[in-house]
């Protein structure tokens, strides 16, 4: 069985995405000015979380939603209803992504995600051969003297 490289991911990523919502439908029903902070850390944690597993699309839809929310920050405004629906509308974007992510069912077939990066491919080692004959590995007796010979 092979291993599901976004388990936690996802679990972090849903948790945080069911917080945001719940704080912008609290939020239509009562003004709420401490919103834009409270949605900024938590986009910005579901940021850097799929940044950590290298998922750049979500990590670009929650850097959309700090986008929406910094200038709300910023003004010390409680965000209008267009504000509210814009954010309802990342927030569900980011779902569908998140869900997007789930293990296929047994039996079906496995889809690449287009949005990750090929994993990078590390440089073969050097045999311990070439190390040791590098200029700054050989023996004090096989280094070339640094005192100048003495010409007539």
């Amino acid at each position: 069985m092979a291993k599901d490289p976004y388990r936690f991911f996802r679990v972090e990523a849903r948790d945080l995405l069911r917080q945001m919502g719940e704080a912008v439908l609290a939020a239509e029903q009562a003004p709420a000015p401490d919103l834009p902070p409270r949605l900024l850390r938590l986009a910005h944690t579901l940021k850097g979380a799929a940044s950590v597993v290298r998922l750049p699309a979500i990590a670009a839809q929650a850097h959309a939603i700090e986008d929406l929310l910094t200038p709300l920050r910023d003004a010390d405004a409680a965000p209008g209803r267009a504000e509210l629906d814009a954010l309802l509308a990342l927030i569900d974007a980011a779902e569908e992504s998140i869900t997007a992510l789930d293990v296929p069912a047994a039996g079906a077939p496995a889809t690449a995600d287009k949005s990750r990066p090929p994993p990078r491919r590390r440089r073969p080692r050097r045999p311990p051969s070439r190390l040791r004959s590098h200029r700054s590995h050989r023996r004090p007796s096989q280094r070339p003297s640094t005192i100048p010979s003495a010409r007539c």
